[in-house]
């Protein structure tokens, strides 16, 4: 939900894993599944996690009002897009930790259903395993994932872009070169970028951006 207040982008569920043979060790990238679980484990690991998600009261149901063919079109694509994202990550991950899978799995993660968005959940290390826990509790360790999503995280945006950009570019094609934006409610540089075509690195140059992060509602950003 608040993902979706705010617009986002991208979903990024972040967890530890644990098991009861305290060897196993690695990380592991989860999407959503439409027809559920790709093998037992995955099943399993999603009813566990589910159980938590569900604590904090949140409800997951669909808008009965949306017309259930649009739903399975739009869901279908946000998988495959977050099926090529947790790829992305996995490729990344693999040069800093071990993983326990070469490609994401999918299951059917209640924290993963209702977004539009492309959407991961991350079993960062095995809270279980001594070398794992020991990675967890380092510094170091957080700051190399933090850095590594980060970077993932704005390189598979661009890729979007581009690939977007391919739809609305008739569209830009009329517009003024030198047009200004005012930035909206809920609006991120990654949607601005998309909606004009471009890259987010020509709007953080071209408007001078030092936290990209956080652009003021009712700012004014050129446009390339």
């Amino acid at each position: 939900e608040i993902a979706r207040e705010y617009g986002a982008d991208l979903f990024i569920s972040l967890h530890t894993d644990a098991n009861f043979n305290k060897r196993v060790r690695g990380a592991s990238v989860y999407c959503l599944s439409i027809k559920g679980a790709s093998d037992e484990a995955a099943k399993l690991l999603a009813e566990r996690e589910n159980a938590s998600d569900f604590i904090g009261g949140v409800s997951y149901a669909s808008d009965r009002n949306l017309d259930s063919i649009l739903i399975d079109l739009v869901q279908t694509q946000t998988i495959n897009d977050s099926l090529r994202f947790g790829g992305m990550v996995l490729n990344e991950i693999k040069n800093m930790h071990q993983i326990k899978f070469k490609l994401p799995k999918q299951a059917g993660f209640a924290v993963l259903r209702a977004t539009e968005m492309p959407s991961i959940l991350i079993e960062t290390a095995f809270i279980s395993n001594p070398n794992d826990e020991k990675l967890l509790k380092s510094k170091s360790f957080q700051l190399k994932v933090a850095q590594t999503l980060s970077t993932v995280s704005f390189d598979f945006l661009n890729v979007l872009a581009k690939r977007d950009g391919v739809i609305i570019s008739d569209r830009n094609a009329r517009r003024d070169k030198g047009e200004v934006h005012l930035v909206q409610p809920k609006e991120t540089l990654w949607k601005i970028a998309r909606d004009y075509n471009t890259t987010v690195d020509e709007l953080i140059k071209l408007n001078n951006l030092k936290k990209p992060d956080h652009i003021k509602i009712g700012k004014k950003l050129l446009i390339p």
